[in-house]
């Protein structure tokens, strides 16, 4: 479905990717050129090897209009709880087995709402830098932190907005 949606852009869109200062982290730009200025673009962020205590991620992207307002936000995704392993432990009120059966079957019916980032700003400032939440660093969670597992990936809609 988003694919479907965004096809235009991922067919016939500029593809740029991005120099990351970390080897783990691959980072790619797809955006729809028309006339000379984006109105549409996707964002990817996508982490090999997740690293222990990870710092702020800095976002900045290319080919955008400088004087027109955009809205940059996270494509909607779930975790499967029985990911954390034997982290569920240590933020679970109750002591329990990560491979039992109550995370088994937990994890057939409900899975994290991973963190949902929405930014609105000017293309001269997305193209300048914008700090994503931070990524989880296997000490706390709440709904700020950005879960990426290894090989995990986000994908950020950047539109522009009237």
């Amino acid at each position: 479905e988003f694919y479907k949606k965004k096809r235009k852009t991922f067919q016939f869109g500029r593809f740029s990717r991005f120099d990351s200062r970390y080897d783990n982290i691959k980072e790619f730009q797809v955006t729809d050129i028309e006339e000379g200025s984006a109105n549409n673009a996707v964002y990817g962020f996508f982490q090999t090897i997740a690293k222990a205590s990870p710092s702020f991620d800095i976002v900045k992207l290319k080919n955008l209009d400088a004087e027109c307002l955009y809205t940059m936000e996270t494509l909607a995704q779930s975790i499967d709880i029985r990911e954390f392993g034997s982290l569920i432990k240590h933020v679970s009120p109750v002591k329990l087995n990560p491979n039992g059966i109550i995370m088994n079957e937990a994890g057939k019916h409900y899975r994290l709402p991973a963190c949902v980032e929405s930014y609105t700003a000017y293309g001269s400032m997305l193209e300048g830098g914008i700090r994503l939440n931070q990524r989880y660093a296997g000490t706390a969670y709440n709904d700020k932190i950005r879960l990426l597992s290894d090989f995990g990936s986000e994908l950020y809609i950047i539109e522009k907005t009237e």
